[in-house]
């Protein structure tokens, strides 16, 4: 009799298997094609580079992602919040000269669903479980916000700029803000109104600015012309600078995002990666298969490079 162990131990093993050749048939062939181009005289493209490391790179500029707030999201939620981390990381990979990037308060649920993808580990990026001011002195810190009446205008080298982890600020408005008040820290918005932005828009934007020192340089190549008229035409919105809906994130770019940060095919293909979630407490079975459905979205397992 086939247990369903026994079926998932198999479906693995057929998996892995099934990866193995399909990357020894591509390593195969890329070599053939160099060796084709040299047989014809002529050069063949340089490997693929290394990327930029965090340790290595000339910017040294904080940027950390507040992740404190499972409590307050479904399953779904913190799974759609993963997903931003991961154009984060994408984004900061790319860069010639990534920026200092930290998740801070990396602990329960965020992490057992962020560690279900083992190939997350090799993420070049600041892991810290400690809260918020544990992590950082209270004078370094400036939390971003929507709701400061203090407007960013640069980025001080000797500061972290702390982004709120909640994928919906859109139902919990204020909250960032309460919570820099109450940890005693400094806030302040981004210098843009009426724009609802996710988590890692609000990463890129900070990005790019380390990069030309413009914000309006920065908003132009984040935010999406098409989005900047469709907002400009309501004449109204709420500025989430610290991160957005769920339902914000281009999913035109998810894939190519996604391949970017390493991550190429679907979690779900892999069935390892269903056992994390059945550890993490749930009533709602609907809700269960919803976060499996924004897995499969918006993940993906990493390619060996």
């Amino acid at each position: 009799m086939i247990t369903a162990e026994n079926f998932r131990e198999r479906k693995r093993a057929y998996f892995l298997e099934k990866r193995k050749e399909k990357r020894a048939l591509e390593k195969a062939k890329r070599k053939a094609k160099r060796a084709a181009i040299r047989e014809a005289g002529g050069v063949p493209p340089p490997k693929k580079s290394r990327k930029n490391l965090i340790s290595e790179s000339k910017c040294k500029q904080r940027i950390a992602i507040d992740l404190a707030y499972e409590k307050l999201m479904t399953e779904k939620q913190i799974i759609g919040t993963i997903t931003q981390l991961s154009f984060c990381y994408a984004a900061n990979r790319r860069a010639a000269n990534p920026t200092q990037l930290t998740f801070v308060n990396f602990t329960r649920a965020t992490r057992a669903l962020f560690q279900s993808n083992k190939n997350r580990s090799s993420w070049d990026v600041i892991f810290d479980e400690r809260p918020l001011c544990e992590a950082y002195k209270r004078e370094e810190i400036v939390y971003l916000t929507a709701d400061s009446e203090n407007v960013l205008k640069t980025l001080d080298p000797s500061k972290v700029y702390v982004i709120g982890g909640l994928l919906d600020h859109n139902s919990l408005k204020g909250l960032c803000l309460d919570v820099a008040t109450k940890e005693r820290v400094a806030h302040a918005r981004l210098p843009i109104d009426d724009y609802v932005l996710t988590i890692n828009q609000v990463f890129e934007i900070l990005l790019r600015y380390t990069e030309n020192h413009s914000w309006k340089d920065a908003f132009d190549e984040v935010i999406p012309k098409r989005r900047l008229a469709e907002e400009g035409d309501k004449g109204e919105g709420e500025d989430r600078s610290g991160g957005g809906n769920e339902d914000d994130l281009e999913t035109g770019n998810i894939r190519e995002t996604a391949k970017e940060a390493g991550e190429g095919k679907s979690l779900l293909e892999d069935p390892e990666q269903g056992d994390t979630l059945k550890n993490i407490e749930t009533t709602d079975t609907d809700e269960m298969r919803g976060s499996k459905r924004a897995l499969s979205d918006g993940e993906a397992a990493v390619e060996a490079e």
